[in-house]
Order: structure tokens, then C-alpha cells, then sequence
């Protein structure tokens, strides 16, 4: 990401308009560029187990994006046999069997936080869980 700022003269603008040129002024132009580097990562902070009425493993915590680049997607890594949703801010999102599951994404810069929710089928844990954020869709 590339940052272009131009600063003109209090004088140079005075001149232009005025039609002649003020011999004693300084006139001029500066030109800065700046480079941005990406900062993009996702975390999920106290994530915890909750006993879930509907007779399987439920986790809850919060899912925190955070991407200054130009658009992004979060990742959900798991068990692949793993079997189950994650809910982000109650939409529900099918577990893929493939062990890698697209739980959110934006077509802009973003800082969100998001209430999750893990409910896997049955009463097992997931070995692992992983969240990655990914620049760029």
C-alpha cells in the first residue's frame, strides 16, 4: 500500500491566482511517499467449553479480525472427521470435511470482533482448532 501526499506554498497557490508571479516568495512543491506495510491476523481469545443442551461439545469465545490490506478471508482449521458448526454472530457455518472451513471474509479493510461459537457432534473434543487469516480475495 503506497501513500502519496503533495504540499504546495501558501504562495505558489496566491500566485497562480493572482496571474503574476510574487519575485520575493519561495515557491515549490514537495512531494512524500510513504509505503504501509499489511498487517492482517485473526485470533480467538477466552475461547471455553460450555455444556450445550443438545447433547455435543460446544466452545464459545470471540473471533477478532484485523486486515489493513485490501480484503481478506479467515480460515477455520480442524479435525478433518470433525463433525459440526461454527457460528459467527449467529450465522451458522457447516464444518467442511476437508478440515478447512471459510468462516468469514471481507472485500475491504476491517477490525472487527465477532462472538464464535465451535458445536461439534458428540461428545469429543477437537484435537486442534486453528484460526488463519488469509490477504487478499
Amino acid at each position: 500500500m503506497t501513500i502519496a501526499v503533495l504540499f504546495l506554498t501558501a504562495s505558489t497557490l496566491a500566485s497562480s491566482h493572482a496571474g503574476s508571479p510574487d519575485t520575493g516568495a519561495i515557491q515549490g512543491a514537495v512531494r512524500l511517499h510513504g509505503w504501509v506495510p499489511v498487517v492482517c491476523r485473526a485470533d480467538v481469545s477466552d475461547l471455553h467449553p460450555e455444556p450445550d443442551e443438545a447433547g455435543s461439545m460446544r466452545f464459545v469465545g470471540t473471533l477478532e479480525e484485523l486486515c489493513n490490506g485490501a480484503g481478506y478471508r479467515v480460515w477455520l482449521e480442524h479435525t478433518g472427521s470433525m463433525r459440526g458448526v461454527a457460528i459467527i454472530d449467529n450465522v451458522q457455518i457447516a464444518l467442511d470435511p476437508s478440515g478447512r472451513t471459510l468462516i468469514s471474509r471481507s472485500a475491504q479493510p476491517e477490525q472487527r470482533r465477532r462472538a464464535l461459537v465451535l458445536r461439534f457432534d458428540g461428545n469429543a473434543a477437537p484435537q486442534s482448532v486453528a484460526v488463519h487469516l488469509q490477504p487478499g480475495i
